[in-house]
């Protein structure tokens, strides 16, 4: 069986802007939703009526004050009109009377605030108004602290009020900001988007990933390849194979080389450290040879600058002056030039490196001259004997 509501103003309205106007004999059968909807007209409208307690007698008070005590009593009449008609209004007026009071509460305008027991305020008090709940009830809340004694004509100052509705909406909007396009879901849908785009790369064996995700067996084969033979260079290390498979085996013979060495050089580092040797010399903190180094480099330094002044044979040679590269060229061409006629020939010197002639000639006058200058060492002795013995006699 299908249940029957009774139609609103709004809700009537609703309907009728929504399918129009309905032909006779029809209705229409609501959604679970448009029931939700319906009780919420029905206990909006009902908490609106402007009586003690409800939202509508909250309201009222708000804007005239006092004066809503008449406009709950009309109501009250109102409903006991209503209650002929319908016998179910009897229960509101017996809420109204027992519970929910005819006229609002009276609120004192003024900021006094009565307490029931006499506080004693002390050195570090807190005053604040916090918020009893969520629909905008707040409280006064007054710890006296634990100090000494406040003088009763210190002014109290309070902290400033937490507005929890406030700090909720706050958040919510920061949320909000947060989730938008330009925040989180934002970054969120570029993420999926670079997702996307990297599982298609993925699927097409694009870059590293995808040809090891691909069908592409080279890159399986070449793996296995490199696990082949970086278990063979394993293996041969463990045999103590090659240079560093003797380093690391049990071979005591490397590690004693490799002590020796460090000896050795621990022994050349004192050696140094004592000043022994040239090297150690030279390292150590000897003056006289620090001096001698030092006028050695002022000594060059002098020659440099005579150099760089021009004075001296090589610092003309290497100076801006034409006149030596001048003479030697000179000279270079004069010699080229004698070189040249000895080459052709010409002169005696030149006849002579040319001519085999001449050169026999010469060679056969040089033999005759030889051999008169020996038949004269030979006869030379006895003229000289001769004249002597004359001589004396």
């Amino acid at each position: 069986m299908t249940p029957v509501f009774g139609d609103s103003l709004l809700f009537g309205f609703i309907v009728h802007l929504v399918h129009g106007p309905i032909p006779g004999g029809f209705d229409i059968a609501l959604h679970p939703f448009a029931w939700a909807g319906w009780i919420g007209f029905l206990v909006t409208s009902l908490n609106l009526i402007p009586i003690g307690q409800l939202d509508g007698g909250h309201i009222l008070y708000s804007l005239i004050g006092r004066k809503q005590v008449y406009a709950g009593w009309f109501s009250l009449a109102i409903l006991v009109i209503l209650a002929f008609f319908w016998p179910g209004w009897s229960v509101w007026i017996i809420f109204t009377f027992f519970i929910l009071m005819v006229a609002h509460p009276v609120i004192p305008e003024g900021p006094e605030l009565t307490l029931k027991e006499k506080v004693q305020m002390r050195e570090g008090y807190r005053i604040s108004v916090v918020s009893s709940s969520l629909l905008g009830g707040h409280d006064l809340l007054i710890e006296e602290g634990h100090g000494a004694l406040l003088s009763p004509k210190t002014l109290l100052i309070g902290e400033s009020p937490h507005d929890l509705v406030r700090e909720v909406t706050d958040v919510v909007s920061t949320l909000k900001s947060t989730l938008s396009d330009d925040g989180m879901l934002g970054n969120l849908r570029k993420s999926s988007e670079s997702l996307v785009g990297i599982m298609s790369r993925l699927e097409r064996g694009e870059g590293t990933l995808g040809k090891l995700l691909s069908s592409d067996d080279s890159i399986y084969t070449n793996l296995a390849t490199t696990v082949v033979n970086l278990t063979d260079i394993s293996g041969r290390l463990n045999r103590g194979e090659g240079t560093l498979g003797r380093l690391l085996s049990s071979d005591d013979q490397v590690y004693k080389d490799i002590s020796g060495t460090a000896a050795n050089l621990k022994d050349i580092s004192g050696r140094l450290n004592r000043g022994e040797g040239m090297l150690g010399r030279l390292l150590a903190a000897d003056d006289p040879l620090y001096r001698d180094v030092a006028a050695s480099a002022a000594n060059l330094r002098a020659v440099t600058d005579r150099i760089e002044k021009g004075e001296g044979t090589l610092g003309r040679l290497l100076s801006k002056d034409d006149q030596i590269y001048r003479d030697v060229s000179a000279t270079l061409a004069s010699l080229r030039e004698v070189s040249d006629r000895l080459e052709k020939g010409e002169g005696t010197l030149g006849k002579l490196s040319k001519d085999d002639a001449l050169y026999k000639d010469l060679k056969g006058l040089v033999g005759d001259a030889r051999q008169t200058l020996d038949g004269f060492r030979e006869t030379t002795p006895v003229t000289t004997f001769t004249s002597i013995l004359f001589g004396a006699l």
